[in-house]
């Protein structure tokens, strides 16, 4: 329920009370109704909290160095600028290293090369694999015709030389057929020889001898034999491969070496030193810039010992800046384990995100060394009763009196209080929700005095 809602809901009921007591007589004819204003005690939902304060800093440095040997071409930063992530620093110049970009370059280009044509000397191999596949095929079915017609040829000299025994045939038409059929049964057996010898690697004890097994599907044997037959072509492809990716590798590693001439900020943050001009030389490893890390702060907080306690890593809190006046949702990252030795107090660091320190005021972004205030949630919002503090009379440290109108009789009620909470007092004891309280009671007013009662 909102507090627009809460203050409407009270007035409608004060209201309705003033109704009720001016269309009612009093009791007592002979008592004058005191006129006052009343307020109604409230319910409100108080945030678990310990509070600090203390100053923002920084969560880390870091050294900038070279990681490679250099002479420095230009500084781009100097102490007290801020950069941020990724911002170059300063350069370096190193011919060697330009040389070597530049051969890797051209090794990786004919590596490339190579790659590709072993890639197309595998598809042609392919290619006259099968093509060599359909022509045995084809062969076969020739010789296959031809051994029909031999046969054929055979039948009818075997006929021719029943003629010539019975003097129907001369024996040179018998010498001539008898030459003919043996030259076609020579020419068959060289044919069914070619084809033996063009078999060889495309056998089934071959694809064995490969370690492949027999596929009894025809088109999967043939990619098997397709395979068999290329296998040398494929090997030589992926020694191409591996020599393009060596040169790959190579060409990275050299170009990696180059940009890292350039020298760039790890965070955003400062620059804290800078140890190097323009024109020196560095080795590798020489520390350049040193950077203060703003993509995270924190703030140091001292809490008492009970709140340090209740305390714990993990848990939110708002951190409030008063050099921006911005609001940020930080983390506690840290709670120290023993007291400060002087003030008694625990340490409790605070950190700020990079997400939260990105959200800035219109006044300018948080800046280490800024005064804060720390607002860490330890737990659920405690439910508590508060009043306007002018109902509390006769205060005594945390205790007072205020008046409670009941039936339009003054009740004189003892209440413990506690601190100003939203402009509110808040009372531990003493008062329930939905009471009324008379504010600033008349010192003549008492235990059981008729009122009359007003808005606030």
């Amino acid at each position: 329920m909102t507090e627009r809602k809460k203050r409407f809901i009270c007035y409608a009921v004060i209201f309705a009370v003033c109704v009720s007591c001016a269309n009612t007589k009093p009791q007592d004819e002979g008592n004058v109704a005191v006129t006052v204003r009343v307020s109604q005690a409230e319910a409100v939902a108080k945030p678990n909290e310990v509070t600090g304060f203390g100053s923002l800093s920084f969560l880390q440095k870091n050294d900038v160095s070279t990681q490679q040997d250099g002479e420095i071409a230009a500084i781009y930063h100097r102490e007290g600028e801020e950069v941020r992530k990724g911002d170059m620093l300063a350069l370096l110049k190193n011919p060697r290293l330009s040389i070597a970009v530049e051969v890797s370059e051209e090794e990786y280009t004919q590596a490339e090369s190579a790659y590709q044509l072993a890639k197309i000397q595998l598809l042609e191999g392919e290619f006259n694999a099968e093509a060599e596949l359909l022509s045995l095929k084809r062969s076969e079915a020739e010789l296959s015709e031809k051994r029909q017609s031999h046969g054929e040829q055979v039948r009818k000299f075997n006929q021719q030389t029943t003629l010539y025994a019975a003097g129907g045939v001369n024996e040179e038409s018998i010498r001539s057929a008898r030459f003919e059929i043996d030259a076609q049964a020579a020419q068959l057996e060289l044919s069914a020889l070619d084809i033996e010898i063009r078999r060889i690697g495309l056998r089934d004890k071959d694809l064995r001898a490969a370690g492949m097994k027999v596929s009894d599907d025809p088109e999967e044997k043939i990619k098997d034999l397709i395979a068999l037959t290329t296998s040398s072509l494929r090997v030589a492809l992926q020694a191409a491969e591996t020599s393009r990716e060596m040169a790959r590798k190579n060409l990275v590693s050299a170009k990696t070496a180059e940009a890292e001439l350039k020298i760039a900020s790890p965070v955003s943050g400062f620059i804290a030193a800078r140890n190097f001009e323009t024109g020196d030389h560095v080795k590798k490893d020489d520390t350049l810039f040193t950077v203060l890390n703003a993509d995270a702060l924190y703030a140091t907080i001292p809490v008492r010992e009970a709140d340090a306690f209740r305390v714990k890593k993990g848990m939110p809190a708002v951190v409030k800046v008063d050099g921006t006046g911005a609001t940020y949702h930080a983390t506690v990252d840290l709670v120290s384990p023993i007291a400060d030795v002087q003030s008694f107090m625990f340490n409790v660091r605070v950190l700020i995100n990079a997400e939260a320190l990105s959200k800035t005021s219109e006044t300018g972004a948080a800046k280490p060394g800024m005064f804060a205030e720390a607002r860490i949630s330890v737990g659920e919002p405690d439910r508590i009763i508060v009043i306007d503090d002018e109902a509390v009379i006769n205060k005594n440290k945390k205790e007072g009196t205020v008046c409670v109108v009941q039936d339009r009789r003054v009740t004189m009620r003892q209440v413990t209080f506690g601190e100003i909470y939203e402009n509110k007092r808040e009372i531990i004891t003493g008062l329930e929700k939905g009471e009324l309280v008379v504010l600033k009671p008349a010192s003549g007013l008492k235990e059981g005095t008729y009122v009359q009662i007003t808005k606030k």
